[in-house]
């Protein structure tokens, strides 16, 4: 999904706060990470958690948001859901988001 909304504007970071064991993530980490999910966008280590705590002040994990381009959340989700609707959500906040910063 991310690739085919790139053109408009689009940017997707994964930012890993932590490895498998709970402390800082190392760049090992990361190649692991992205190997394990076969992520294709921008993974970055967050070792010392201090973007982390400006955009989630409440450590809930996973956590997903939209940032616009002004560095707004337009959108927050916070741990795992069963929520059958979660992808709509999402799609509607990137919606949203693009069409506000494309004026």
């Amino acid at each position: 999904m991310f690739k085919a909304r790139s053109a408009e504007g689009l940017v997707v970071l994964e930012v890993l706060v932590e490895n498998s064991s709970g402390g800082p993530p190392s760049s090992i980490d990361l190649k692991n990470w992205i190997k394990a999910y076969a992520v294709t966008f921008a993974v970055l280590a967050d070792r010392d958690k201090s973007v982390f705590r400006l955009y989630v002040p409440e450590t809930v994990l996973p956590t997903y948001l939209v940032i616009g381009r002004d560095g707004v959340i337009v959108y927050r989700s916070q741990g795992t859901t069963d929520d059958p609707t979660a992808e709509d959500k999402l799609d509607t906040a990137i919606d949203a988001a693009l069409r506000a910063t494309a004026k």
